[in-house]
């Protein structure tokens, strides 16, 4: 079975792991805790605690783990880049490159 979410919010218990296939664009906002994440393609890792954000840059897997209890939210890429009501829309789209694996 096969889920599509657009937002989630989860709570993980230290050293839980969540697994994003092809999530380019995707935003993980950390509310409690400390995230590791790591990307396909991508030599440098991050980690985030409360309050901080992570936007995924790379295509392929990328890997978040609880280096404590943590609740984080992800959103995926159409639902961040959707204009809020007092805002205007972007008058236009930037154009990417998709990254490649040497």
């Amino acid at each position: 079975m096969q889920i599509e979410i657009n937002r989630s919010t989860l709570s993980l218990t230290r050293d839980g792991l969540v697994a994003i296939r092809d999530g380019h664009g995707t935003r993980i906002v950390c509310h409690a805790g400390s995230l590791w994440i790591t990307q396909e393609c991508d030599v440098k890792d991050a980690v985030i605690t409360a309050g901080e954000s992570f936007t995924v840059s790379h295509p392929g897997l990328t890997l978040v783990t609880a280096l404590s209890a943590s609740e984080l939210t992800i959103i995926e890429p159409r639902v961040a880049a959707l204009p809020r009501p007092w805002q205007p829309a972007p008058s236009s789209e930037l154009q990417r490159e998709p990254a490649v694996c040497a």
